[in-house]
């Protein structure tokens, strides 16, 4: 909803490189301050609180249109590869000084948004899209779990925390496995069992 309300807003600030850059500083920002006062002071907010607000998720809203207005997509891919991989390598060690120092901080935080923001950058070029080209094994497997991504998002928290935080497993990486795998069996599943017209409502 508050993306639909905004979307004239956004539109303007997506035409500019400046108003996309802004965005991008403006979500790490929020994000960051956010993991500082629940990772580092303690406090505690409900989701709806501190993940709910669109200046959360500006930055992902606004290079969405950026890149579905833009009809040219073949941008170099050294930029978005630094950043996807910078991304990947900050949110590991962030991790781990994190869990090291506080026992907590896997979540959503800033080097998480540098490294999706590099993904997407990445996986949205049009090289790479021809790269990967509608026969592929990996194209295909990327529009399968892309279409239902938006239900994965929507229903992983209740996987994990009424059922992958119940099992004996210690492995924080085979609870994540195990979370997305069944958070996939339950979007299939509800897929093939409620009616189609029903889809939309269900974000599936």
């Amino acid at each position: 909803i508050q993306c639909y309300i905004t979307l004239p807003v956004v539109k303007r600030i997506s035409a500019h490189t400046g108003g996309v850059i802004l965005s991008v500083v403006f979500s790490t920002a929020w994000i960051g301050s956010i993991t500082c006062l629940t990772v580092t002071k303690g406090m505690t907010f409900p989701l709806i609180v501190y993940a709910g607000p669109l200046p959360c998720w500006i930055m992902f809203f606004v290079v969405g249109v950026k890149i579905g207005s833009d009809k040219n997509r073949s941008y170099s891919l050294f930029g978005p590869s630094l950043l996807l991989l910078s991304g990947y390598l900050l949110s590991v060690i962030s991790s781990h000084y994190l869990y090291t120092t506080y026992h907590t901080g896997a979540g959503i935080k800033p080097t998480a948004f540098i490294y999706a923001l590099g993904a997407i950058l990445v996986l949205f070029n049009e090289k790479v899209e021809k790269k990967l080209n509608s026969d592929s094994r990996i194209y295909k497997s990327i529009v399968w779990i892309g279409d239902m991504s938006f239900a994965i998002y929507l229903s992983h928290m209740y996987v994990w925390t009424f059922l992958v935080s119940k099992l004996h497993v210690d492995n924080w990486c085979l609870k994540a496995v195990l979370s997305l795998t069944f958070t996939i069996l339950l979007v299939t599943i509800i897929k093939k069992t409620v009616p189609t017209k029903l889809h939309h409502y269900l974000g599936i």
